[in-house]
């Protein structure tokens, strides 16, 4: 056995090369013609490509669920009216941990409305609470319970 042998060249595209067709084995049904001799009986794979190959849905990581400015609000907003946005961060979490695009985008567009209104609530409530409560001690220093 000889080692010296090179193998036989490929084709120009790569593949290996294989011998030319000798046609079908049985005759053809009525009405076909025989192939010509070298043509093969197979079609020649033709490469389409595939629309949904490779794309992914929309990326639900980039949509924010405003967890932390929802507990700020619990703390230090107006109390009972800041688990509406909690409950709607939390929502929007869940549905970004199952990949549900259209509802955490839905969840986060309320968590975002109710912290606004939560916040601006929150600010003039403080706000009114302060101007009241340095009223009343005004009000309470100047009589004397002597």
């Amino acid at each position: 056995m000889s080692y010296d042998k090179q193998p036989p060249p490929y084709p120009p595209y790569g593949g290996p090369s294989y011998p030319p067709y000798a046609g079908p084995s049985h005759p053809p049904y009525a009405g076909q013609s025989y192939p010509a001799y070298g043509a093969p009986a197979y079609s020649t794979p033709v490469a389409v490509a595939n629309p949904f190959v490779g794309q992914a849905g929309p990326n639900v990581g980039i949509i924010r669920d405003y967890l932390a400015w929802s507990i700020i609000n619990l703390c230090c907003g107006w109390g009972f009216l800041g688990f509406i946005p909690l409950v709607f961060s939390i929502l929007c979490r869940n549905s970004k941990s199952v990949n549900n695009y259209n509802q955490a985008r839905t969840m986060s567009t309320c968590a975002l409305v109710s912290n606004i209104i939560v916040t601006i609530g929150g600010v003039i409530g403080w706000i009114t609470f302060i101007i009241f409560m340095g009223l009343y001690i005004g009000a309470a220093s100047h009589f004397s319970y002597n």
